[in-house]
C-alpha cells in the first residue's frame, strides 16, 4: 500500500493512523450497513476523527514533525 500511494514510510503510519480512526465508529458498528461498504465516503455520523496531538501521541513522535506531515498530505489531496 505505501508504494501504491506513493508515500515514504512516516507519512504512511501517520496515514493509516488517521484511516482508522475515520472509520473506527462505523467498524464499531455490529452490523454495519452493506451500502456503506464500497467505496462512497462514510456519512458523517460515522466518521471519526483525530488530532495531531494524539496521532503524535499515538506515533511517539514529536507534534511539528507530525503538523508538517499531515499538513503536506492535505496539500497532495491524500486527507
Amino acid at each position: 500500500l505505501q508504494r501504491a500511494f506513493r508515500m515514504r514510510p512516516l507519512e504512511f503510519q501517520i496515514f493509516m493512523v488517521v484511516a482508522m480512526a475515520s472509520v473506527q465508529r462505523f467498524m464499531r458498528e455490529a452490523r454495519p450497513d452493506p451500502g456503506l461498504l464500497d467505496v462512497t465516503p462514510l456519512p458523517s455520523e460515522y466518521r471519526g476523527t483525530i488530532s495531531r496531538r494524539r496521532i503524535a501521541e499515538t506515533l511517539d513522535l514529536p507534534f511539528e514533525t507530525v503538523r508538517r506531515h499531515v499538513a503536506q498530505l492535505i496539500a497532495r489531496g491524500v486527507l
